[in-house]
């Protein structure tokens, strides 16, 4: 017990020398410091604007108009790994697809290979695609335009 104390002791004489705040309580069992550290001071990184040119800027603008006139396409793909009750459960509840409906694009994926769960906004396709893989499911999106 005493070499404890005494390696106690030093420890409190290093922390001492650190800290600003130090405090030894009379009986040797319970131990509080206070580290003491000035405040983290970030700067902010600053980047030159980039300048973007307008014809630059209209023919960007004209290839996104393109896909969102047709909006994108999910498509799901035959996966002999999950069972049909599983998949036309994952459509129904991420797309929101009656029972109906998602019954049927499964068995279209199984006896096809592939089919579509339906055309969205990129956004929401991005959002079906993620969370149908999450679910283990084989799927993609493609864009698709209005003819």
């Amino acid at each position: 017990m005493a070499m404890n104390s005494r390696f106690l002791l030093v420890l409190f004489a290093l922390l001492a020398a650190v800290s600003s705040s130090f405090t030894i309580p009379s009986n040797a069992r319970t131990i509080t410091t206070r580290i003491h550290a000035g405040p983290a001071v970030l700067e902010p990184t600053i980047k030159e604007p980039e300048t973007v040119e307008k014809e630059d800027l209209e023919d960007k603008t004209k290839d996104e108009s393109k896909y969102k006139k047709g909006g994108w396409a999910v498509r799901l793909f035959n996966d002999p790994m999950n069972k049909r009750e599983f998949v036309a459960m994952c459509l129904s509840k991420i797309t929101g697809l009656s029972d109906g409906q998602a019954y049927q694009v499964m068995m279209q994926a199984h006896q096809n290979g592939v089919s579509v769960v339906g055309r969205y906004d990129q956004e929401r396709a991005e959002l079906y695609r993620d969370s149908l893989r999450d679910n283990g499911l084989s799927v993609d999106m493609i864009p698709v335009e209005d003819d």
